[in-house]
């Protein structure tokens, strides 16, 4: 035998001669195979996923495959049985949906034509095949759904965060500009409600900007001097117009950074116009100006400005300033609080992790347990400090003022009957992003916000009742070990542990605009852990290499005195040029020993080498134990496909040994 690869061995056969008498086998029909071999239907699925855990369609597709040893055997028609409960299903009966005999051979796709769905519950069903014949097959095993949320008022929770006080914006995204040679060049901003509403109250949003040729930092920049608002049924402002403010006829006075609320008394109109007639002069030789950081225009109780179309007769589009900002609600202005009020919250590591606690006590036994979550950017649930899921950088990136994801999680086997502790950490993720330093102006995306929490847990006892465990004001947060999270470097500092400066109540916060939709794609996962080939000493830097380019985090483990800094770095090959920076991770330990080291943020895309190093922070001494080639070993390859198989072929001089290698190496 031919060794074609190590452990693999290939023979050839020119030809194979049988000896005895020939006989005809018997033709293959559903009647004379045995009962595991006959036709049946199999790999039952919803909205393309095996038993999904969150279906957010009303009327889910369901498909199926027929399998059958029959050469040619075909479906005819289908019967479908879609039932609240396993037993009922058990018995045949589809309480929700039974779809009676179908002459079709469709089986991809079929829509559920049945009773009203409810959210968060499970179904079961089956499915009966016709073959060609007409000939009835056994009922499929059953397959279960768990549906979603199908209605934005099917969420109990509430969206929660860090109760910090909102800054300046320090990231480039301004508000609205607008500038004129003349102090009474009247210059004009409307939005869009998309109907005729009644309006209860404008709130109008001064920036707190700094322009170092007006004097510096000044608290309401730029705020119109005299104006006027109206509102419209017409975006030509023809009649009927109904004003609500009308400040021509003497200088309105500096606001400073303080919302300045407008009372509509329930006026309607589609269309709010503010009409500046008097502007703002930045100083000699300079233009005047009228700035805005936000309008909010609210009817029933809610902001029905929040991301709806701007127009303006002129606008500064540039230099962080853009009139689409004036409705994306980012640049809030606080709310003027009183002398003693409690002093105002601010985060240590405004890129840092936040992390939300929540501690429960389960009454009963639970049944099932059901876990509904948007953590905006990044996050993680665990349950008396065990993660709940293996999948990382969750829920997947979107255009947040469009479609925002959540993630369905089983986690009845976490819920015992007593106490539990329940924690979620947020990232940035792409959702408060630090920087973008690959040039498509992600950072300036008007969706940017601090990280986010709605979380509804369900859980349903043997009795048939249901606690809801949901996020709001009695949730808490603190800071933690993550001081930095940005996408491809992070810093930890173990020394630390979320809580050691207390935990703080929690703030109710605005959602994204966007709709909440189940994530269905698969969620990132490590897939492979690949071992360094080689590791060498350069002028005190550890530099180990890897035998391909990856996509993943790097693993270690460390030890060293209290304070000890250890600083990673990696590049891919393409990357290792002067002039190109390295993606870095840093961890400070806490010097109780050894231990495992990996970012929880830090994913790098296409690296290749790692490089290490570690330094005693001032005053910790030696750095201790030098690292070895064993002791760096771990990479993870992150993936967010699941590997269904490998190809194998041989063409020319490559056989199929060479042709599975070649592939690994691209993937």
């Amino acid at each position: 035998m031919r060794q074609v690869e190590k452990g693999v061995h290939r023979f050839q056969l020119a030809e194979v001669e049988v000896w005895g008498q020939p006989k005809r086998a018997d033709d293959l029909t559903s009647e004379n195979l045995p009962a595991a071999e006959k036709t049946r239907p199999t790999r039952l699925r919803c909205e393309n996923r095996d038993h999904p855990l969150g279906v957010d369609a009303q009327r889910p597709r369901l498909s199926w495959w027929m399998e059958s040893p029959v050469r040619g055997e075909k479906q005819t028609a289908y019967r479908v049985l879609v039932a609240s409960t396993a037993e009922k299903l058990a018995a045949d009966v589809g309480d929700l949906w039974d779809s009676g005999r179908v002459a079709s051979d469709q089986s991809v796709a079929v829509r559920y034509a049945g009773q009203a769905l409810e959210s968060g519950l499970r179904y079961a069903w089956k499915v009966m095949l016709w073959d060609k014949d007409g000939q009835a097959t056994a009922w499929s095993e059953p397959a279960t759904f768990v549906t979603g949320k199908l209605h934005p008022g099917d969420w109990r929770g509430k969206w929660i965060g860090a109760n910090v006080s909102r800054a300046a914006r320090a990231d480039g995204v301004l508000g609205l500009a607008v500038e004129a040679g003349t102090a009474d060049g009247v210059k004009w901003v409307q939005v869009d409600l998309g109907e005729a509403r009644p309006i209860e109250r404008i709130v109008l949003h001064p920036m707190h900007h700094e322009d170092q040729a007006a004097g510096g930092w000044i608290k309401g920049y730029g705020f119109p001097l005299r104006f006027r608002l109206e509102l419209s049924s017409t975006a030509d402002f023809q009649q009927p117009v109904n004003v609500v403010a009308d400040r021509t006829q003497a200088d309105f006075p500096n606001p400073g950074w303080a919302p300045v609320v407008l009372d509509a008394g329930g006026k309607s109109g589609r269309f709010v116009r503010l009409t500046v007639t008097k502007l703002w002069h930045r100083g000699p030789n300079l233009p005047f100006v009228f700035t805005l950081g936000e309008m909010e225009v609210f009817s029933e109780g809610k902001n029905v400005a929040l991301g709806a179309p701007v127009a303006a007769n002129a606008s500064v589009e540039g230099y962080g300033w853009a009139k689409a900002q004036l409705t994306d609600g980012k640049a809030l202005a606080p709310t003027a609080t009183p002398a003693d009020a409690e002093p105002v919250v601010t985060r240590k590591h405004p890129h840092g992790a936040i992390y939300l606690r929540k501690q429960v006590t389960v009454a009963k036994p639970v049944t099932r347990a059901t876990s509904f979550l948007c953590g905006l950017g990044w996050s993680e649930l665990t349950i008396d400090g065990q993660r709940v899921d293996d999948a990382l950088m969750t829920p997947g990136f979107t255009t947040y003022d469009k479609r925002a994801q959540y993630l369905v999680l089983d986690v009845t086997d976490r819920l015992l009957p007593g106490p539990h502790t329940l924690d979620v950490m947020l990232l940035d993720g792409w959702y408060a992003l630090e920087r973008d330093p690959w040039g498509h102006g992600f950072h300036h995306k008007p969706y940017l916000d601090q990280p986010k929490l709605l979380l509804d847990l369900h859980l349903e006892h043997p009795d048939g009742t249901e606690t809801v465990i949901a996020s709001d004001e009695s949730w808490q947060w603190s800071e933690g070990p993550i001081t930095r999270a940005w996408l491809c470097e992070a810093d930890e500092d173990r020394r630390i542990a979320p809580g050691d400066e207390g935990w703080r109540p929690v703030a109710a916060v605005e959602g994204p605009a966007g709709r909440l939709v189940v994530q269905k794609e698969p969620p990132t996962r490590v897939q492979e852990t690949l071992r360094p080939i080689s590791l060498e000493n350069r002028d005190g830097t550890w530099v180990y290499t890897f035998d391909r380019e990856f996509t993943g985090f790097v693993r270690f483990r460390a030890s060293g005195p209290r304070g000890t800094a250890i600083r990673s770095a990696t590049r891919s090959i393409r990357e290792d040029a002067p002039g190109i920076p390295a993606r870095n991770f840093t961890c400070v330990l806490r010097g109780e020993g050894g231990g495992g080291v990996r970012p929880a943020t830090n994913v790098h895309r296409d690296r290749q080498g790692l490089r290490e190093r570690r330094r005693a922070a001032a005053g910790a001494g030696r750095s201790g134990r030098l690292p070895g080639q064993r002791r760096g070993r771990g990479v993870g390859r992150l993936s967010l496909l699941e590997r269904s198989g490998q190809l194998a072929a041989r063409s020319g001089a490559a056989d199929a040994g060479q042709l599975r290698n070649l592939l690994a190496e691209r993937s």
